[in-house]
């Protein structure tokens, strides 16, 4: 990219990765500017002899504000210039950029909060292998470039950006995604269109939740659904909440859990939305069962099974039998639960599902086991590991 935005937190660190990039791009005229003030910038940001420019900011609690306004000012440059520029700046500088700094964001390479060398030149290195996934990672590469040339509208370019986040995120290549995503925001801000900032906000969050960044995930699905609540996007609004409670799930937090996937069930029964229905109850079913509350844990997955059985949907019926199965066994009644995993055993072979089908003869060997049947339990144990 023509910048990159690099996040650390103390000023010995930022020193340390401008040597670092220095040491890195070897063969090429690297300068290190230390920045203190608007005219740091302007006064070397066109000199000829830098291929590469790294600009350390002062590290500290609150963004520099003129300093990035400063920046920004030379945004065209940024964009025309063949070089490349590298921001070494405070987390705060970051975040104020990510949520403010629009302009920056279609030019820009926000990366990660490095703390050693070696994850810097990871990021510095990144390029996707010739595999098959990647090759389509970058075949949606060459796609949103010729969009690009072609002067394809921005609502066909935020989809494009929409695709690589997705992909992205899917391959582990994050820094990426929030590339696109951001890039996409900036878009979807530029048009004023608040249906792809509600979703480019919701997806950057999709991104901090799989880093584990559960505060800055709930951060941008909040927004996210505050923005469709604002422009009545049910479907948008349910996507959320369940996001939202699935962070409080991995916070340990199941009664808030609880209220936003409840919530979330609530729209898509007041839509109709029979698709999603059986993984909301199935969801509110697990929050229940890790409660420990095996009846009402029952009730939700007996609900999501019949809805599940009228959609068409195998594997939610798999995954839900195989819950019931779970908590006859937890309320110990063996024969039931045998019986319910069994059947969820079936429709996983129908459908090809191996991880249900792994799952389930490990529980049919559980309860073997626990009925002294010892053979039958080592015999389902070993199908489970083929």
């Amino acid at each position: 990219p023509f910048l990159s935005i690099i996040a650390v937190d103390t000023q010995q660190l930022a020193m340390n990765f401008a040597l670092w990039i220095k040491e890195f791009y070897t063969k090429r005229q690297v300068s290190v500017y230390q920045i203190k003030e608007p005219d740091d910038i302007t006064n070397n940001f066109f000199r000829q002899e830098d291929a590469v420019k790294v600009f350390v900011f002062p590290i500290r609690n609150e963004p520099n504000k003129e300093l990035i306004g400063s920046i920004l000012i030379k945004r065209d440059g940024i964009a025309y210039e063949n070089k490349q520029l590298v921001l070494i700046v405070s987390i705060a500088d970051l975040d104020y950029m990510m949520f403010n700094a629009y302009d920056l964001v279609q030019v820009s390479h926000f990366t990660d909060r490095f703390t050693d060398q070696k994850a810097l030149l990871e990021h510095l290195t990144a390029v996707p292998q010739d595999t098959v996934p990647h090759r389509r990672f970058r075949e949606l590469q060459q796609e949103l470039r010729d969009a690009l040339e072609q002067g394809k509208s921005e609502r066909m370019l935020m989809s494009k950006l929409i695709d690589l986040g997705n992909l992205g995120k899917d391959l582990g290549y994050y820094n990426q995604a929030l590339d696109y995503y951001l890039w996409g925001l900036y878009l979807a801000q530029k048009k004023k269109d608040k249906y792809y900032i509600s979703s480019f906000t919701g997806n950057i969050g999709n991104v901090y939740s799989v880093k584990g960044e559960l505060e800055k995930a709930l951060e941008y699905y909040k927004k996210s659904l505050e923005i469709a609540k604002e422009i009545r996007d049910k479907q948008g609004q349910a996507n959320q909440l369940v996001n939202i409670g699935t962070v409080y799930i991995h916070k340990g937090e199941q009664d808030k859990a609880l209220e936003y996937y409840k919530k979330s069930l609530e729209i898509a029964k007041e839509t109709g939305d029979k698709r999603v229905q059986p993984s909301l109850l199935g969801n509110i079913g697990n929050v229940y069962y890790d409660k420990g509350k095996l009846d009402k844990a029952l009730e939700y997955y007996k609900n999501s099974l019949e809805i599940a059985k009228e959609t068409g949907d195998k594997r939610v019926q798999a995954n839900q039998l195989g819950s019931i199965g779970n908590v006859y066994y937890s309320k110990g009644e063996l024969d039931k639960a045998l019986e319910y995993y069994q059947q969820s055993l079936e429709i996983a072979k129908e459908t090809g599902y191996k991880r249900v089908q792994a799952n389930q003869l490990g529980n049919i060997g559980n309860v073997f086991y626990n009925k002294g049947e010892l053979d039958k339990a080592l015999e389902n144990y070993k199908k489970s590991l083929e």
